[in-house]
């Protein structure tokens, strides 16, 4: 059990007073983006212990400068990460090895945008989510990414409002299992729920699906059943390699208001009130695989 606990990452909390707004801010945004795009040779040139070496001394150096602000040390990292993983992204036909390493250093890119998006100010938040103007990166993978890890830093901010349980997945797990975050709103009836959350531009609030069997064909659209195969079959990995019978939950998060980078929405807050309501109504045991699956998608929408 131990190894599980090591697993499944750092509890995400507020911070006990959001980040100060640095006036250097868009010039080490500019550097951290430069920085990524030229570590990026090293993927090919360098042993895998020299890079670590080289990751490490990129983390020390910011850390250093930004020692009393973390979101915006978060916010550098996570650029800095997108910056790299984008120098080899962009090129269609790169080497399959150099692309999953890419898409792993993404991951870890939007693990960073996550905490930075819960520490930083809400009109810092704007700029940084703005920056792909004024910093070397692509506009349209960068706004890809901040939707993502916004929409995952939005659920986490509500969750947070009820004091529930959050921690942040490790990047294989997102990778390999298809779990952004583990979430135990029963804490005193089993264990936690892996959650794949994904933003949503047509929902308003968030609409939860929770996976307490394998699913079939004939569960809504092609799109929606190939979605909910994937994160299935992640998380029976994860459940296999670590002993456990943890279930799946789907949230779709959607983006009204994004352009203000409010984390605060009332529908999103709403509808998981409703969604914990309707787990403690339901079974003894009601995270145990032992009806259908509960899909909020019609009644909360």
């Amino acid at each position: 059990m131990k190894k599980t606990k090591a697993q499944i990452g750092r509890i995400l909390k507020r911070p006990s007073q959001p980040s100060r707004q640095l006036t250097s801010f868009p010039d080490l945004l500019k550097e951290a983006a430069s920085r990524g795009d030229r570590f990026a040779p090293n993927l090919i040139k360098c042993s895998d212990s020299e890079i670590q070496v080289g990751l490490q001394e990129v983390r020390s150096d910011y850390k250093s400068k930004l020692k009393k602000h973390p979101g915006a040390y978060k916010a550098v990292m996570g650029l800095f990460f997108e910056a790299l993983a984008q120098a080899v992204l962009i090129n269609k036909d790169e080497e399959p090895w150099l692309v999953a390493r890419a898409i792993r250093y993404s991951v870890i890119a939007q693990n960073h945008m996550l905490l930075a998006w819960l520490w930083l100010p809400q009109d810092v938040r704007v700029l940084y989510a703005e920056c792909s103007k004024f910093v070397g990166v692509n506009k349209r993978l960068w706004e890809k990414a901040c939707a993502g890890s916004f929409a995952v830093a939005r659920f986490t901010d509500a969750c947070l409002q009820f004091k529930y349980r959050v921690r942040v997945a490790h990047p294989d797990h997102d990778l390999h299992r298809k779990i952004d975050l583990f979430f135990n709103p029963l804490i005193d009836r089993g264990g936690p729920l892996c959650v794949q959350v994904k933003s949503h531009a047509k929902i308003k609030g968030a609409q939860f699906t929770l996976l307490r069997n394998k699913p079939r064909q004939s569960d809504g659209s092609r799109a929606e059943y190939n979605l909910r195969l994937d994160v299935w079959n992640g998380v029976e990995r994860f459940n296999r390699a670590n002993n456990t019978t943890w279930l799946p939950l789907i949230v779709l998060v959607g983006l009204d208001g994004l352009a203000s980078k409010s984390l605060y929405d009332a529908h999103v807050i709403r509808d998981l009130r409703l969604f914990v309501e309707a787990l403690r109504a339901g079974s003894r045991d009601p995270l145990k695989a032992e009806s259908d699956d509960l899909n909020f998608e019609q009644r909360i929408a």
